[in-house]
Formats: structure tokens, C-alpha cells, sequence
């Protein structure tokens, strides 16, 4: 019985991991998510101008980020990038975070976070909270790379 178990739960979906879809008018942008174990989510998609963007939303039980600070993205055991507030960079509304990761110029995107992304493990999303401190989500990275190809549509991915 417990070998029927066991293969039971090996072909059980994982809760984190990524997924491609498709989304905006028409379902015309292709974009891949995946959420934490918390609830968060995070979606990334590329734009019409080819800037890749990231949504991050925390998870009903939290309420609002503080919108003086963005998040920081550690993938395994990588220093975190902090990404500033610049204009078009960090938009905090509510409970979700939208950053641009990079944009991508004569068919490729210069971008060691996205890299980190495809080929990493886990990443951790910190951030503060509106009147409430800070908090953070885990994500797993399995089925990143291929989730996130997708949604390169022709474009390579360069770290430096």
C-alpha cells in the first residue's frame, strides 16, 4: 500500500510550480506565474515596446505593500537585488508590486536576473508592508525555464 501511495503523490501537481499562459486583450500576451507556498503570486510578461515586466501580489491575508520601498529578489543563495523606485521600474498599488526586469534590444535582453530565474532553484521575494513590517515569499523555480521561454517569444537572454 505504501508504494500505491507513493506513486499516487508523485504524479500530484507541485503547488509552485510555473505555469505559461496567456493573457491581456484577446489572450494576445503570453506570460508565466507561479505562486508560493503563502499564496503570493508572481507573473511575468513582456510588453508591446519589449520591456519584461514582473507582478508580484501578496497573498489575501496580507493587506498593502508600503509603497516607499520595493521589493528585493534573492534567487538561492545569490546576493538579493534591490530594485529601486525609478520611474517605470517599481509601481507599488495595493497589494502588488509590478517591476521591469530589463528591455529587450535587437533580439536579445540583458537581464542576470531573469537568467537567474530560468536556472535557479528557489526565489525569495522580500518586501515591507504597509504598517506592519516586513515579510516574505519563497517560490520554487521548477518548471521556470520553460514557463519563462515562452514568453520570450524569439528574444535570448543575456547576464552580462
Amino acid at each position: 500500500m505504501p508504494a500505491l501511495l507513493a506513486l499516487a503523490l508523485a504524479g500530484a501537481p507541485a503547488h509552485a510550480q510555473w505555469v505559461a499562459g496567456r493573457s491581456g486583450p484577446d489572450n494576445a500576451r503570453a506570460d508565466a506565474s507561479a505562486r508560493s507556498e503563502d499564496g503570493a503570486r508572481i507573473r511575468l510578461w513582456m510588453d508591446g515596446e519589449r520591456r519584461l515586466h514582473a507582478a508580484i501580489t501578496l497573498a489575501s491575508a496580507l493587506t498593502r505593500l508600503d509603497p516607499a520601498g520595493c521589493p528585493t529578489l534573492q534567487i538561492d543563495a545569490q546576493p538579493a537585488e534591490k530594485l529601486w523606485r525609478e520611474p517605470q521600474r517599481c509601481v507599488i498599488e495595493g497589494a502588488t508590486a509590478t517591476l521591469v526586469l530589463g528591455q529587450a534590444s535587437q533580439g536579445q535582453l540583458l537581464s542576470p536576473t531573469l537568467l537567474g530565474l530560468m536556472n535557479g532553484s528557489n526565489l525569495t521575494v522580500r518586501y515591507r508592508l504597509a504598517h506592519a513590517g516586513y515579510a516574505a515569499s519563497r517560490f520554487s523555480l521548477r518548471g521556470s525555464k520553460q514557463a519563462l521561454s515562452s514568453v520570450l517569444e524569439g528574444v535570448s537572454v543575456v547576464g552580462e
